[in-house]
């Protein structure tokens, strides 16, 4: 893993981005998945989506639905899946998360498959206030070992 400046500054909490807007945890990879396929490929398309996914065309239809509806993403005239502001956001978010959770991880000793899975477990359920402490230990941890470069 690269050495990678981390933002500590508190992100927009999800309320912030799209008022009273929660996503679970499936949706979160749908628009994850739109989010990779569109910096990968430069374009997403819901069959893109599914096959990233493992899940059916009708899965990924009703998703694209939601997250439609919540203002996450639109459907161009061509069909391609287009992450709005406020979804794009949402994802980069989420994944500053799991890069600095797993920085955290890294840097008490766990190994990198292990780190790396357990940062996107503890992304979905970590609360802001703890997300919050942990950037505060990890600013110590960085702050006091001169050996940090994760």
């Amino acid at each position: 893993m690269s050495e990678r400046q981390f933002i500590l500054s508190p992100a927009p909490a999800p309320a912030e981005i799209k008022p009273g807007a929660q996503l679970h945890e499936s949706l979160k990879r749908y628009l994850l998945s739109v989010y990779a396929l569109t910096q990968e490929q430069g374009y997403a398309r819901a069959v893109d989506v599914g096959k990233r996914l493992g899940f059916s065309g009708a899965s990924v239809s009703r998703a694209v639905h939601i997250l439609q509806d919540g203002g996450w993403l639109k459907q161009d005239p061509n069909r391609f899946l287009l992450l709005t502001a406020e979804g794009s956001a949402f994802a980069q978010r989420i994944l500053d998360r799991r890069a600095i959770l797993e920085a955290y991880l890294r840097a008490i000793g766990t190994d990198e498959p292990t780190a790396s899975e357990d940062a996107c477990k503890l992304e979905h359920d970590l609360s802001d206030k703890a997300f919050q402490a942990i950037c505060r230990q990890l600013d110590d941890l960085k702050s006091t070992s001169s050996s940090f470069a994760r």
